[in-house]
């Protein structure tokens, strides 16, 4: 069994304190045995877009390269959940996913496929796409590490269920979903979807959430969770910023495949 730790934030446009928390938490994780260690979506920077410091591309690489030297400091897994990642288009960015592995070098990226524009009964206005471009569908990756086979996703694409069968079929064990969810749909809809998502594909999901007030109007719901393949959660954060953990163990996963085989049940439906 391996210890898998989910940071839960309340980040804001202070870049300086976000980076701050982030690295004491991600240090606490470590010292508490965790071997891979999950931050929410854009846990760098939750503002107005003109305001945030790491859309300069000099900037940008500083805060890379120093995830990659925590990574290596701590000889862990950081999956950074996500940050802004420059492109050719000085007005958009990719909202992207770096794990980075023990060594200090990025594994692998994932750049989020689904943006959230949503017509909510909410003073928050939800309209990603006239912040970032999407991600081609067909990236998907899939990390294979010693501590199992790593699936990457970004908070919207949970609604998504064929994008999660997908990276299962290829091998996935254990789902990561680093999320700034809102409380509007938090409420309803977060443990539903990520429960279903585990017990479908029966897989283990790391689910980093943003909690709190980010301005006056947009709220994350929190409530981050470790699901095991069962659909159980066995972790979950409590109403502040922390670190919650749990043991991931591959044996119980593949009881669980052997048990109740529903890969080898699966039917091509055209």
């Amino acid at each position: 069994m391996t210890i898998f730790s989910a940071i839960q934030m309340n980040s804001t446009e202070n870049y300086q304190l976000n980076l701050s928390k982030a690295l004491g938490f991600i240090q606490e994780a470590s010292e508490n045995g965790a071997k891979v260690i999950s931050l929410p979506e854009m846990f760098n920077y939750i503002g107005k877009l003109e305001n945030n410091v790491y859309k300069n591309q000099e900037t940008n690489n500083e805060l890379v390269n120093l995830l990659g030297e925590t990574a290596k400091k701590h000889k862990i897994y950081l999956l950074a959940g996500s940050i802004n990642e420059l492109t050719n288009n000085s007005e958009k960015t990719y909202n992207t996913s770096f794990l980075f592995s023990p060594d200090g070098t990025i594994l692998k990226k994932y750049r989020k496929i689904h943006l959230f524009d949503a017509l909510l009964n909410s003073p928050a206005k939800y309209k990603e796409s006239d912040s970032y471009i999407a991600g081609e569908a067909s990236q998907l990756p899939v990390i294979e590490t010693e501590y199992g086979k790593f699936g990457l996703t970004i908070c919207y694409d949970l609604r998504f269920p064929e994008l999660f069968r997908k990276i299962s079929l290829d091998g996935s064990q254990i789902i990561f979903v680093p999320s700034a969810f809102s409380a509007t749909t938090g409420r309803d809809h977060w443990e539903v979807l990520l429960r279903a998502r585990a017990i479908e594909n029966q897989v283990y999901i790391v689910a980093s959430d943003q909690f709190g007030f980010h301005d006056t109007h947009k709220e994350s719901f929190g409530n981050s969770m470790i699901i095991d393949p069962w659909g159980k959660v066995i972790s979950r954060a409590s109403e502040r910023e922390e670190v919650i953990y749990a043991n991931i163990d591959l044996n119980y996963l593949k009881e669980i495949r052997t048990k109740l085989p529903v890969f080898s049940h699966r039917k091509v439906i055209n």
